[in-house]
């Protein structure tokens, strides 16, 4: 079987981690890939990282609109998923859609709870619909689209086994690290909260930021502007003592890549109690919290208490095990296998096995 993937791809957004742990799963499987990624975009979500393209990769698409369909075309495959709608030519994808669907299956896979995503939706027919939980059945997919269905999760990545690496400035202090393309104003509750702890503990806040401008207003927040791989991320992330991931609220349906990314790190990780995390427990993989006062709390608890911090590791190696990206690799590969050879009852599996599928993640084999 050979699969291809239409998406973006060696870039820091969750439209690209996703699409690279499967993609290179299917790889370590043993199947044949071929990848047809974007050039660059005005996007700022959509940064390219400063690593080499796999041969198997092909940039053969503009975002705004251009496509080389003699790539895409020229290229034998049995399945193709579409990743990220929003973010695909399809007007011009439409014009050689058929022509794919005579060789491939096609799979899509829903990222955004978006108007232009659902339009796609009626615009071309896939064999199949792919959603990471059961909140895009409910607020994202229209029901005449249900019975092409299928509830995969996001995948997790299961890490790097590098070296630690913290600054000798950082030495003796609590060190909390962030890092990323986020807005600035979302560090400010951590800014507000570190600031008022300070006069207890002896912490810094170490910031990358590979996109806007974070001045550090005191002498115990570090900031170096730059983009870095997932790879060095474990580096900075094996290194400190807590993540702090920034996220503004949204009324929107969304997972956490950042989360998915990091959290084989064992890095325990603090996040704001908005709908990026909403599919977590507290302390379960994650600590979330509401407001200042309830942030600051958690910080004390999770600094002066090693038994809290123990079951919160637990339960992070638990989510990162039963969530793996090799987990998720068999479930398409499974869900591909019914695509192309059990074509009659299709229907009747993807409506049966979306039943079973629970909103929040469960945490057990």
């Amino acid at each position: 079987m050979k699969i291809a993937i239409m998406s973006r791809w060696n870039t820091a957004c969750g439209v690209s981690l996703h699409s690279e742990l499967i993609g290179r799963g299917f790889k370590e499987r043993g199947y044949d890939v071929v990848i047809f990624a974007p050039f660059a975009s005005r996007d700022w979500h959509h940064r390219r990282l400063n690593v080499r393209d796999e041969d198997f990769v092909y940039r053969c698409y503009d975002e705004d609109g251009y496509i080389n369909k003699d790539i895409i075309l020229a290229e034998n495959y049995d399945v193709i998923i579409f990743e990220g709608l929003k973010h695909l030519p399809i007007e011009k994808l439409r014009s050689i859609f058929n022509d794919i669907r005579k060789k491939a299956k096609t799979v899509a896979v829903i990222h955004h709870q978006d108007e232009k995503e659902i339009r796609a939706l009626y615009q071309l027919n896939f064999d199949c619909i792919v959603v990471f939980d059961s909140r895009y059945l409910q607020e994202v997919v229209p029901k005449n689209f249900h019975k092409k269905c299928y509830i995969i999760p996001y995948p997790f990545s299961e890490g790097y086994n590098v070296n630690p690496k913290r600054y000798h400035i950082f030495k003796d202090k609590i060190l909390f690290f962030s890092f990323g393309k986020q807005p600035v104003h979302e560090h400010e509750i951590y800014i507000n909260v570190l600031k008022n702890l300070r006069k207890k503990y002896d912490l810094v806040y170490f910031v990358i930021k590979s996109y806007w401008n974070l001045i550090p207003r005191y002498n115990w927040i570090y900031v170096e502007k730059k983009t870095i791989s997932l790879k060095e991320a474990y580096e900075y992330l094996k290194g400190a003592d807590f993540h702090l991931i920034p996220k503004s609220p949204t009324r929107k349906v969304v997972v956490s890549s950042t989360v998915a990314a990091t959290l084989a790190s064992l890095c325990p990780t603090i996040v704001p109690n908005t709908r990026h995390f909403e599919m977590f427990e507290d302390y379960n993989p994650v600590v979330k919290f509401n407001d200042e006062v309830e942030l600051e709390n958690k910080i004390i608890e999770l600094i002066e208490e090693d038994e809290i911090r123990k079951v919160l590791i637990t339960n992070m190696k638990k989510h990162v095990k039963m969530y793996s990206y090799k987990k998720i690799v068999n479930q398409y590969i499974n869900l591909f296998k019914k695509l192309m050879y059990e074509k009659t009852n299709l229907e009747r599996y993807l409506t049966r096995e979306s039943s079973y599928l629970q909103f929040r993640y469960p945490l057990h084999d």
